[in-house]
């Protein structure tokens, strides 16, 4: 229990809640020529949706469809309750991930797919 709320007081004390964004949840996988990325953006206006790499980091931006409150997901909350726009996330690449080629789709349920693809060895 004293590991839960510390967490808990960790995760309320970080400036992305504060700033009103939230890290959606994801998964990587590795095939040999690509990187795929499955990001949950459950609650997401997919419309708005910003998908962009740099050399070593995926960004993912999203607004939610309606502010959504930390009393909302987790009950009552202790001080003031914070309030959620967008989804908000950058994502470390591997050295031998190719950015300027990334391929995205949104699936049902509002699971994005990235594909980013690898970098030909020489």
């Amino acid at each position: 229990m004293e590991e839960i709320e510390r967490s808990f007081e960790e995760a309320t004390s970080m400036s992305l809640f504060q700033q009103g964004s939230m890290k959606p949840l994801y998964t990587i996988y590795q095939r040999p020529d690509a990187y795929v990325v499955l990001v949950d953006l459950a609650g997401a206006d997919t419309s708005s949706l910003e998908v962009k790499a740099t050399e070593n980091k995926l960004i993912i931006r999203a607004s939610l469809e309606k502010e959504v409150r930390f009393s909302d997901i987790y009950g009552t909350v202790v001080g003031e309750d914070i309030v959620f726009h967008e989804y908000e996330h950058e994502i470390p690449l591997p050295p031998d991930a190719d950015p300027s080629n990334i391929k995205y789709n949104i699936r049902p349920n509002k699971i994005v797919e990235i594909i980013i693809p690898r970098k030909r060895s020489s």
